[in-house]
């Protein structure tokens, strides 16, 4: 039967069942779920759209493409029925569901689950809860810095303490409604001690201002709750010349990683290794991941158990042993050995060209020296340690372990250049204007691995496509440039983004930077003319499947201008937590939906502008410190006069039971918004979970303008949602 047909029989058939009530309008909430996504078919039909794999919908026999009458005794019409009647049974329950398939009338018993069950591999390892009983999160617990101070206060002139709890209960009965095999606890802290998201993002960004390449890499362990090796400095075999023994951390860095791998024989590392782009393509071209399909699902779980068994505080320890090489004084005796010529195999790879001093393989690949003239280098390169000119690099594949050092030049660096896949590698750029250019994965990013990009000198451009420029899962990737005039483009996922088990970190320290993630992936919500973004400082996890990670985007310094689509500048995603700190400048953000400090389904995003005349600007909805379904989002801008425009949701707004807020602490500003300036919106999510919305704009010095009512200088209030306004 066409849809078409069964459009209009529609209503004879149900007059040929016994008849449906209409479903209470008070129901409770016992948490109930069943894995099933339904689109609305007409004006009181839903229609199956897609299923859980593994979930009791699935094993009941629906199928997406099934029409959904009701529930027995009750028709449900619309999809908030359907969540409100699911939601109001326990774990444990059953209900039956009355189906229309080919013109045919079903009756399917479905059991009811909760959400641990539902997503249990996220839970498959049993990993408890991160502590929270740390030193350093003990520290920030114990500090009250001017903006929880004000927030507090101004909470007790309107009573609304009470109200604060509630939600912060409600945040806690969602952090333990999952399981945890990826859990950070630095984001747990942040999501459960909302009004000190500023301190956990003021306290990553100093530690993230660290010169030392091994510290930044001490304390990315210590943010992934990663307990490092003590060092091994055991025996190596025999190295020929000064130059290889000068290099023995690369040595060892190849043994570390191989010992990271051992819990995988030979096939599960190739295989792993050979999953990792498939995979990657695929979380992107699916957003809805808790709804693949079975064979799909499966092949991700497959996947996902391969990384999950890397030893990460082992490819952390490898990581180590790279990095030592990166200090000055190193690097300047690497220098000056590398300028002495050596043995050149006659072998060489067909990739590589030029003037050379030294070439000869080692266990780990080719381990090659150039001249100070024009050079290429492609294929299986390990080491490459380049003393100067203009020079094109083209890794190809990912050896467990590498290493380039180019001391001069205006360089080229193409496809998995500083990316760790199954292992680790360091790029040290010294000088010149450089071009970097990657597809998926580059520029300091990582999966099981450490990327590290470091470029010290020059105006540089990097240009990638997704998971790049400071972006890993189950690792690190490191983006530091150090000075110059930079453009960061990629279509998504990059520029400081952090997915399960992974920190992405994208400094730049001084420069006008161009910051792009927009434009060329459409947006999944189906607005026209907008697009995905998933960057500039973005924590995201997969939903059904693991937690997310940590990502930073920190620029020093400069007048610079971030443009990214949905979900970009400061966001974090299904338990991540998403940073962007500009210290200094005069800076242009340009955003679409959840943009500039925002935060969707536990997670917390942080938007921190500390100096200079701002403007921004975001679209659509849940933008300028805003967060969704029991998520925290903060914009706090500490000086300089400031512009604001945002559309739906926006400047200080919750929904879902999400806490937003934006704080601007000095400057005349001004604010443009179609909703928010301090609202609680809808909280149809779990019947609320007995907890309000909060969201807040505090403007705390300076002549301010607003385009909503009642908003103006010297003005306090409180609004029904709930939300909180001041003006001092």
């Amino acid at each position: 039967m066409s849809l078409r047909a069964a459009l209009f029989l529609l209503p004879a058939l149900l007059q040929a069942q016994p008849p449906l009530q209409p479903l209470p309008a008070a129901l409770s909430c016992q948490y109930g779920v069943i894995g099933l996504r339904a689109a609305q078919w007409s004006a009181d039909t839903l229609q199956v759209s897609r299923l859980v794999p593994g979930s009791p919908a699935q094993h009941a026999g629906l199928q997406p493409g099934d029409l959904l009458l009701g529930a027995l005794p009750y028709r449900l019409r619309t999809r908030e029925e359907l969540s409100r009647y699911i939601q109001s049974k326990a774990p444990g329950d059953s209900v039956s569901l009355l189906l229309l398939r080919q013109g045919q009338y079903l009756q399917m018993n479905c059991r009811i689950t909760d959400r641990r069950t539902l997503y249990s591999f996220m839970g498959e390892e049993g990993r408890l809860l991160p502590s929270l009983d740390q030193p350093r999160l003990q520290s920030w617990d114990g500090h009250r810095d001017p903006l929880e101070k004000g927030v507090r206060n101004l909470l007790q002139r309107h009573q609304s303490t009470p109200e604060l709890e509630r939600l912060i209960a409600a945040f806690s009965s969602e952090d333990s409604s999952y399981g945890a095999d990826c859990r950070l606890s630095v984001q747990r802290f942040a999501l459960l001690h909302p009004l000190k998201t500023r301190r956990v993002a003021e306290d990553l960004s100093t530690a993230s201002q660290n010169r030392d390449l091994d510290a930044l890499l001490l304390r990315a362990a210590v943010d992934l709750d990663l307990d490092l090796p003590l060092p091994d400095r055991g025996d190596l075999p025999d190295l020929s010349s000064p130059l290889l023994a000068q290099l023995k951390p690369f040595y060892r860095a190849g043994r570390l990683v191989q010992q990271a791998l051992a819990p995988l024989d030979a096939a599960q590392q190739q295989e792993l290794q050979a999953q990792v782009p498939p995979l990657l393509r695929y979380l992107s071209q699916h957003p809805a991941l808790d709804q693949v399909d079975s064979t799909q699902d499966e092949q991700l779980r497959r996947t996902l158990r391969l990384a999950k068994a890397v030893d990460l505080p082992m490819l952390f320890a490898a990581a180590r042993e790279l990095a030592s090489l990166s200090r000055p004084a190193t690097l300047k005796k690497i220098k000056s050995l590398a300028s002495a010529k050596g043995p050149i195999a006659a072998d060489l790879p067909p990739g590589i060209s030029g003037s050379l001093l030294y070439a000869q393989p080692s266990p780990w690949g080719w381990i090659v020296v150039g001249d100070r003239g024009p050079n290429q280098y492609e294929g299986p390169i390990a080491l490459v340690v380049d003393l100067g000119g203009d020079d094109t690099y083209d890794p190809g594949g990912t050896p467990l372990v590498r290493l380039c050092i180019d001391y001069r030049g205006n360089d080229r660096y193409l496809g998995y250049a500083a990316t760790g896949i199954t292992g680790v590698s360091l790029n040290l750029d010294l000088q010149g204007d450089d071009q970097y250019c990657a597809d998926l994965l580059g520029q300091g990013a990582a999966f099981c691995g450490v990327g590290m990009l470091v470029d010290l000198q020059g105006s540089d451009t990097y240009t990638a496509q997704e998971y790049a420029q400071g972006a890993a899962f189950f690792g690190a990737g490191l983006l530091l440039d150090e000075e110059g005039d930079d453009r960061y483009s990629a279509a998504q996922h990059s520029q400081g983004f952090g997915s399960m088990r992974g920190l992405g970190l994208l400094r730049d320290r001084r420069g006008a930077d161009h910051y792009l993630a927009d434009l060329q992936i459409p947006s999944t919500y189906g607005d026209p003319g907008l697009f995905e973004g998933w960057s500039q400082g973005v924590g995201c996890g997969v939903r059904g499947y693991g937690e997310g990670g940590i990502g930073l985007l920190l620029d020093l310094a400069g007048d610079d201008r971030y443009q990214g689509g949905n979900f970009s500048q400061g966001v974090g995603y299904f338990f991540g937590l998403g940073v962007l700190v500009d210290q200094r400048g005069n800076d242009l953000y340009l955003g679409s939906r959840f943009a500039q400090g925002a935060a969707a389904h536990q997670a917390v995003g942080v938007l921190a502008d500390l100096s200079g005349k701002d403007s921004y600007l975001s679209q659509v909805a849940a933008g300028q410190g805003s967060a969704w379904n029991a998520s925290v989002g903060l914009l706090f801008d500490q000086q300089g006069d400031d512009q604001y425009r945002a559309d739906d949701l926006s400047q200080g707004a919750g929904a879902m039971n999400g806490l937003g807020l934006l704080l601007d602490q000095q400057g005349g500003d001004t604010y443009q918004a179609r909703s928010g300036q301090g609202e609680g919106g809808s909280l149809e999510y779990w019947a609320g979970r007995s907890a309000p919305n909060l969201g807040m704009l505090m403007d705390w010095a300076g002549e301010d303008t607003y385009n909503l009512g009642g908003r103006k200088d010297q003005a306090e209030f409180k609004n029904p949602g709930i939300g909180l306004f001041e003006d001092r």
